[in-house]
């Protein structure tokens, strides 16, 4: 389609760019549920690792493939994103304090 540079072309590319910028909101934000209700299973004393890592990695994964897609990340989803690594890393080392031991987030 972006061969034949119809004028719709253009619009209809940015709007399936935007389209997935906001899919990926939601799904970053469901796995931060995930999170939360994580958090608070932990707190009564229990958690199971693949009711957690499982929504998390299809989180991340999600972004990467919107990040390849649109050709980049909007504000708010990289944030999003960012923070959801970040736990992601955190809750496997939970699981199995061995994983990723060597590597440094943010270094």
């Amino acid at each position: 389609m972006a061969r034949q540079r119809l004028p719709w072309d253009e619009s209809l590319l940015r709007d399936a760019r935007w389209a997935a910028q906001e899919a990926v909101c939601r799904v970053l934000e469901a796995a931060q549920g995930t999170l939360e209700r994580a958090r608070a299973m932990k707190k009564k004393g229990g958690w199971n690792v693949g009711q957690v890592l499982r929504p998390l990695g299809h989180a991340v994964k999600a972004a990467f493939a919107v990040h390849q897609f649109a050709g980049g990340l909007a504000a708010k989803p990289t944030a999003l994103a960012s923070e959801l690594v970040a736990e992601t890393v955190h809750f496997a080392r939970m699981a199995d304090p061995q994983w990723l031991r060597h590597f440094k987030l943010g270094a």
